[in-house]
């Protein structure tokens, strides 16, 4: 049976289809800016570092793994994310004694927070959607 299109959001409240389609385009730019960076590189840009990669590993592939994931499971999803987050900033905090400046990570992870209410929400009103 084949599936009609945005059939994925038929079922969804509207915070969730907001959420969703946030993560969509918040995804699309990420990996906009990742293929720009690897096509049109800076002069003098190198490759990232190991420690550099591994903050990768966790802002921002970790973080959009997490909103992702949170399509399917609006508890681990988030928590995925805003752990990911938290392990970069602590990684960050490590390499430069002091915290990344900038609110960009955060709006990043609205969607996560929206899921992660919905959970929450829906758990305590025993609806499930």
């Amino acid at each position: 049976m084949r599936k009609k299109p945005f059939e994925i959001f038929e079922n969804d409240k509207l915070s969730i289809k907001i959420a969703k389609i946030t993560t969509l385009i918040i995804t699309a730019l990420i990996a906009l800016a990742f293929v720009s960076n690897v096509i049109f590189p800076e002069e003098g840009e190198s490759l990232p570092t190991p420690y550099e990669f591994l903050e990768l590993m966790f802002f921002p592939m970790g973080v959009l793994a997490g909103m992702l994931l949170a399509w399917k499971w609006r508890l681990t999803g988030p928590l995925i994310t805003i752990g990911s987050l938290a392990i970069f900033y602590a990684l960050e905090y490590h390499a430069k004694q002091r915290f990344p400046r900038g609110l960009t990570p955060f709006l990043i992870i609205v969607p996560a927070f929206i899921f992660l209410i919905d959970y929450f929400v829906s758990k305590n009103t025993g609806s499930s959607v």
